[in-house]
C-alpha cells in the first residue's frame, strides 16, 4: 500500500467504507479504523511512544467527526444509487456519485490536517530516512505486483470479482463486455506508477520542509491543505486528461453492465447497497 495515494487513503477511509464483502466486516473495520490507521502510520514512520499517543488522539477525533458528518451522506448517496440501479443508470448519475466520493475523501483529508501537521513537526531526520526506505520497498512491491505478468488478465480478474460481488454471477454477454473493456483500458499500471512517484516526491518535499524548517503549525496546515486540494487540481493537462479517460472508461463499463443486468442481478446490487445503508445506521447509532 502506498502513501502517495490521496492523503485520505493514508487514513483508509475509502477502503474501510466501501470494502469488505459483508456488512459486519464493514462495521468491524470502521470501529477499528483509528487503530489500524495508527498501525499504518507507524509502519511508515516508526513512531515514538509520544507520537503514537498524539496520533491516536487525533485519529479518534477524526473518525468521530467522520462518523457524524460523512456517514449520513454516504447513506443518502447509496439510497439514491439504489433507485438508479432499479431503473436505467446513466453516465451522468454515475459521474455525480464519483464526484461525491472524491469530495468526501477531500473533506476528510482536510479535516485531518491539524493532526498531520502536529505529527510532521514532531518527526526527526531518522524517521524521514525510515519513511524513504519504506516507500522504496512499497514501490518495489508495486512493481512486482502490477508491472509484471499479464496486466490485462490481472485487471479482468479484479473487475470480475468486483462486479460479481455486487451483481452475482455474470452471463456470457456481460463477461465478453468486461473482457473487451479490460483489454481496451486507456491507462496502464505504468502510468499509475509514474503518478505514484510524482505524488510521493510532493509528499516528501512537504515532510522535508516540516522537519528542516519547522514552520508554524498554521503555515504547515495551509501547505498540507494545498497539497490535498492539488490531487484533483494541480496535474498537468496531459496527465489529467488520461485520468479523466480512465474514469470515464470505468463509468461507461458500469453503465453498460448495469443496462445488461437481469432483474435478479439488479435486486442483488440493491440488496448489497441496502446492507451498507443498514451498516451505516448501526454505526451512527453507536455515536
Amino acid at each position: 500500500m502506498s502513501i502517495h495515494k490521496r492523503l485520505a487513503r493514508l487514513l483508509l477511509i475509502a477502503s474501510l467504507l466501501l470494502g469488505g464483502s459483508a456488512c459486519s466486516n464493514l462495521q468491524i473495520a470502521y470501529n477499528y479504523a483509528d487503530t489500524f490507521s495508527l498501525y499504518y502510520l507507524d509502519s511508515y514512520l516508526d513512531l515514538t511512544a509520544e507520537q503514537e499517543r498524539q496520533a491516536a488522539a487525533g485519529l479518534q477525533s477524526l473518525f468521530a467527526w467522520h462518523r457524524q458528518n460523512e456517514l449520513p451522506a454516504y447513506a443518502r448517496e447509496l439510497a439514491g444509487a439504489q433507485q438508479f440501479m432499479l431503473g436505467q443508470l446513466t453516465l451522468e448519475q454515475l459521474a455525480g456519485m464519483n464526484a461525491f466520493m472524491r469530495a468526501s475523501l477531500e473533506r476528510t483529508a482536510l479535516q485531518a490536517t491539524p493532526m498531520l501537521s502536529e505529527l510532521l513537526l514532531s518527526l526527526n531526520p531518522a524517521q524521514v530516512s525510515y519513511l524513504r526506505t519504506q516507500l522504496e520497498q512499497s514501490n518495489a512491491d508495486f512493481r512486482a505486483e502490477y508491472l509484471a505478468g499479464d496486466e490485462r488478465q490481472r485487471r479482468y480478474q479484479l473487475l470480475l470479482e468486483q462486479f460479481e460481488d455486487w451483481f452475482g454471477e455474470l452471463d456470457a454477454q456481460q463477461l465478453a463486455l468486461l473482457r473487451v473493456a479490460s483489454a481496451d483500458w486507456p491507462v496502464d499500471s505504468r502510468f499509475w506508477y509514474a503518478e505514484r512517484l510524482i505524488r510521493q516526491q510532493e509528499m516528501l518535499a512537504l515532510v522535508d520542509y516540516a522537519v528542516a524548517q519547522q514552520p508554524s503549525r498554521e503555515l504547515l496546515q495551509a501547505r498540507l491543505q494545498q497539497y490535498i486540494r492539488g490531487f484533483e487540481r494541480d496535474r498537468s493537462a496531459q496527465r489529467q486528461a488520461r485520468i479523466d479517460q480512465s474514469r470515464e472508461h470505468a463509468m461507461r463499463l458500469i453503465v453498460a453492465l448495469t443496462a445488461q443486468g437481469t432483474s435478479e442481478q439488479k435486486r442483488a446490487a440493491v440488496a448489497r447497497a441496502q446492507g451498507l445503508i443498514d451498516d451505516f445506521g448501526v454505526l451512527l447509532a453507536e455515536r
